[in-house]
């Protein structure tokens, strides 16, 4: 029985301490992913609005990140497609945003597609006058 007790204690040791070691090694190598999917996207603004719509194709078996970034580099949102999921259609509402630049990326973990967009304000102009003599 003795027996039986050191060497059922020394199992769970060794295998914590294996735990522990592959844990401390994830943590100071960056992620980088098992697999990677090619994608497609393209994005455009919605016709008299100020929404803007992405969509992508993906092949399925690994993940796609869709981040909106303003120009310091803050994410405002993102979306993640699953390995499942094989395309997306969103449109974000961009009528909150304050003008200036922002960023759309999108990543699925080695290659990158970024696209600039600028917001801002006409001004309103005032009408003018009009005379009209009869």
């Amino acid at each position: 029985m003795k027996i039986f007790i050191a060497s059922a204690l020394f199992a769970l040791v060794s295998v914590s301490s294996t735990v522990t070691a592959i844990a401390a090694d994830d943590h100071s190598k960056p992620a980088k992913p098992k697999a990677t999917a090619a994608y497609q996207s393209s994005m455009y603004v919605v016709a008299n609005t100020t929404k803007m719509a992405i969509a992508v194709d993906k092949e399925a078996g690994a993940a796609i990140y869709i981040k909106i970034m303003d120009e310091k580099g803050n994410v405002l949102t993102s979306q993640q497609l699953d390995k499942k999921d094989t395309n997306f259609r969103g449109r974000f509402d961009m009528s909150e945003l304050k003008d200036g630049k922002y960023q759309v990326v999108i990543t699925n973990g080695t290659d990158e597609t970024k696209k600039e967009i600028t917001l801002s304000t006409k001004p309103v102009l005032a009408p003018g006058r009009v005379v009209d003599l009869q």
